[in-house]
């Protein structure tokens, strides 16, 4: 489904980025040209045309534009919202949508990310402030949106990535027009892994999750990550109301055909997203539950925040040659999610293991139900039950810890190497 967000960002917004950035992906003297995408880089090419995405945001521009009220005046949208609406759910009858002063089909740099992470992480009992302890966390993130580009609506412009990874195809130069229109393409000026530098230098006040959970920033490391740089199909339309009333613009995804039907997945700029849209999974310790809760919160609020990704853009070139950015392809992605897959196994059996040789077994009582008559069980036949089911896991462990090395992705033992300080 296309996400439809209403922004309102500075009026001249639109004007600026068409005159720095549009030559990037074509010129009226080099119609030819091709922007300098890096090979990696993919795209997904425009799943329908300017006039599809005007009939489908015409009723909720309607409202946004007309729908307010001003010192008491109340600008009610009749005309534009039923013939919006006439264009869009019958339209046979003819109808025309609302029509912005300027619409823009723009591809917009983002970034998909999946990655294993740790740090030295302090917990705290909620019940009992005092019972607290410090351990490694491991936190893996799956599917993880981030901008490419710093502008104010990255932070929004995707709930959820598009889910069918055979939509991407390389940057080609039949990509420039589509659906009898030029694209606006911009450059890729985020580097993912810049922000990982930068969550080095949080305070410890700033890497506090909540009050019971706090982590060590300088400890934070990856076991293992992979970017991948893909350009989204977007429409900016921007729509221009007579006095008082201020300009707005609404940006529409246009990766999936619109749902005709369904006008609630647009959200206003400088709203809290309704919905956590970054999922981050604790993996251990796993005794804390609420922990990937929390974290997933706190990533939101940290990257929601506003200007968030004006202040991730950099002033030197990405590098799109590093081993860890890698092409979104089902080739590139799976063995991710295979090696991700089996680190929560992994960490999932130490967790077991770890409680189980917690238990004191002089403390240990057998209670049979229903009673069994005759000669109770020997407690220390349970003792050699456990200390046989402890051996099997730990076997079990040692198996899928190998298998996982075994399937470590080369570029990242590469990349991993290059790492190591030369003697």
């Amino acid at each position: 489904m296309p996400r439809t967000m209403l922004a309102r960002p500075h009026s001249n917004w639109l004007t600026k980025i068409t005159g720095t950035y549009s030559r990037r992906c074509y010129s009226a003297e080099a119609a030819s040209a091709l922007p300098k995408y890096h090979s990696k880089v993919r795209a997904i090419p425009f799943a329908f045309s300017k006039e599809v995405a005007i009939t489908h945001i015409g009723v909720t521009a309607s409202l946004a534009l007309h729908g307010r009220s001003y010192k008491g005046k109340i600008n009610l949208p009749f005309d534009s919202l039923v013939t919006s609406a006439l264009a869009k759910y019958l339209p046979i009858s003819g109808f025309k949508a609302l029509r912005p002063a300027r619409i823009q089909a723009l591809y917009y740099p983002t970034w998909f990310m999946d990655a294993e992470l740790q740090a030295k992480t302090w917990f705290a009992s909620s019940s009992d402030p005092e019972d607290s302890h410090t351990e490694i966390a491991s936190v893996q993130v799956n599917d993880l949106y981030l901008p490419g580009f710093g502008m104010d609506f990255g932070r929004v412009l995707v709930r959820h990535r598009p889910g069918d990874i055979q939509l991407a195809r390389p940057f080609s130069d039949d990509l420039v027009r589509q659906h009898g229109f030029d694209i606006m393409c911009l450059p890729y000026n985020i580097a993912p892994f810049d922000l990982l530098h930068s969550a080095h230098n949080l305070s410890y006040m700033q890497a506090t999750i909540n009050e019971n959970i706090r982590f060590s920033p300088r400890s934070l490391r990856l076991n293992l990550a992979a970017a991948y740089p893909v350009l989204l199909p977007v429409y900016v339309a921007q729509y221009i109301p007579p006095e008082p009333w201020p300009p707005v613009t609404i940006i529409l995804a246009a990766h999936g055909k619109p749902v005709k039907y369904l006008d609630e997945d647009y959200m206003e700029f400088g709203d809290a997203p309704e919905d956590v849209d970054i999922r981050a999974h604790v993996i251990y310790p796993r005794a804390n539950q609420d922990a990937s809760d929390e974290l997933s919160s706190w990533l939101n609020d940290k990257l929601h925040e506003r200007n968030a990704p004006l202040s991730m853009a950099t002033r030197q070139p990405v590098d799109m040659d590093e081993l860890r950015v890698r092409e979104w392809t089902a080739q590139e992605v799976e063995p991710v999610h295979k090696w991700l897959a089996l680190g929560e196994g992994i960490f999932h059996l130490k967790g077991m293991m770890k409680a189980i040789s917690a238990v004191d077994m002089d403390q240990v009582k057998v209670i049979e139900f229903p009673p069994k008559i005759g000669p109770k069980t020997d407690p220390k036949t349970l003792v050699v039950g456990l200390e046989g089911f402890f051996k099997a896991e730990a076997d079990k462990l040692q198996k899928l810890e190998e298998e996982r090395t075994a399937e470590t992705p080369d570029w990242w033992r590469q990349w991993e190497e290059s790492q190591t300080p030369k003697k």
